[in-house]
């Protein structure tokens, strides 16, 4: 929250980061308008004025990478210096602070060879870098998926603690309708707006704001008895790398962060998908350390589930216990929570269920829709309550379940 007009703050990094891949915060007692960096000794020598103490996150640092590494928080006519330890090689001005960049100098015995690197972290996305296969990593979106209809807007809950309905509800009939101008944040499995009865006559149910379970299977065998989602195979949209498959929603329009644009999550088509439930399981039970990567947790007065990424570490001023079965061994107000999001810790909050036009569970259980099909009438989704967590669950394709998307990273 540091004031950062007309100021630029610059970090020496010497990071081992083979398997970190993390987010960079820089915290000081100075800033400064010039420095020059030695990046053999990793001393930074102070060339301007002390103006204001601050705490600024910088970005990325791709995993891979064992150089060092300097960051730069701008301001224009602000210049950073590097040297070798003996001569300085290069200076390099300020840079927008919208596009972070990373300075990586490398000492050849012949002088520095200095090179800059762009941080790709999409807006909306969350430090952490999570396996969701052997060969795939995700980074989590900064909130649950919402839907505002009547402004037919797509975006992400400010913080990850947030959800629409904090208490059980028996009739949010007013709000599942195109006018309402509140947000949405339950919603029946491939209800993301595209509407695909042209090809699929019984997929009538694809608005984000649909609660009708008529059954559809009346008079024929139909495969999709409620009207949520694909009943057979489905057109393929966006650049995703997974296989669609016959009933799933990978990879396909009916993929909420496929068909749409997030406000706050880069504004663009495609930029975002739903997991699918392989990949839920690979989280949760087959990545390195996978079972102490987990815990029900509480944060700022909101029951859920934390995750944490490939790469943590324990960060000062927090604790954390794996596999809780409670939801207060591992409680956390908003600062203690803002130490374990900077270190890549996801939560999603327990926001129940809807049924129709009833909402239940509401911190008692969390559900989070897959992108896979089950059978006729059930998609495969993530559940947590007090006790368990079970990432290949199974519900009715009407129910109103939280989303939460990821990007591929």
């Amino acid at each position: 929250g540091a004031d950062m007009t007309n100021m630029t703050s610059v970090a020496y990094f010497n990071f081992d980061v083979t398997n970190f891949g993390g987010a960079v915060s820089l915290f000081g007692s100075n800033v400064y308008s010039s420095l020059t960096i030695n990046m053999k000794t990793g001393v930074a020598t102070p060339l301007g004025t002390t103006t204001k103490d601050a705490g600024i996150p910088m970005g990325t640092v791709s995993t891979g990478s064992t150089s060092k590494y300097v960051a730069m928080s701008p301001s224009s006519g602000v210049v950073m210096h590097f040297s070798n330890g003996t001569n300085t090689s290069k200076a390099l001005e300020a840079k927008d602070l919208s596009t972070p960049l990373f300075y990586s100098a490398d000492d050849n015995g012949s002088g520095l060879n200095i090179s800059e690197i762009v941080s790709n972290h999409p807006e909306g996305a969350l430090a952490g870098d999570f396996s969701v296969s052997a060969d795939r990593r995700v980074r989590f979106s900064q909130g649950n998926l919402t839907y505002t209809p009547n402004s037919q807007t797509w975006s992400f809950h400010e913080n990850q603690w947030d959800m629409c309905h904090t208490t059980e509800d028996n009739d949010v009939n007013d709000e599942y309708n195109s006018e309402y101008t509140g947000k949405i944040d339950l919603f029946g499995w491939g209800t993301s707006g595209y509407d695909n009865r042209a090809n699929d006559a019984n997929a009538i149910n694809f608005y984000p704001w649909s609660t009708s379970y008529a059954d559809l299977n009346t008079t024929t065998s139909a495969t999709n008895y409620y009207g949520y989602g694909p009943s057979t195979n489905v057109i393929p949209g966006g650049p995703e790398a997974l296989t669609q498959t016959s009933g799933n929603i990978s990879c396909s329009y009916y993929d909420w962060g496929v068909h749409n644009s997030i406000s706050n999550g880069g504004n663009q088509a495609g930029m975002w998908r739903t997991l699918t439930k392989d990949e839920w399981v690979y989280l949760f039970n087959d990545r390195t350390d996978a079972s102490s990567k987990y815990s029900q947790a509480t944060v700022n007065g909101v029951t859920g589930l934390v995750i944490l990424p490939d790469s943590w570490a324990l960060p000062s001023g927090v604790t954390f216990t794996p596999r809780a079965s409670n939801w207060t061994s591992n409680t956390y107000n908003i600062s203690q929570w803002q130490i374990m999001e900077q270190s890549g810790a996801v939560f999603l909050p327990a926001a129940g269920n809807r049924d129709g036009t009833s909402v239940y569970d509401v911190g008692a259980g969390g559900y989070y829709w897959s992108s896979s099909y089950y059978y006729e009438s059930y998609a495969c989704t993530l559940y947590f309550y007090s006790g368990r967590v079970a990432p290949s669950y199974s519900y009715s394709r009407y129910y109103g379940q939280s989303v939460r998307l990821v990007v591929d990273y």
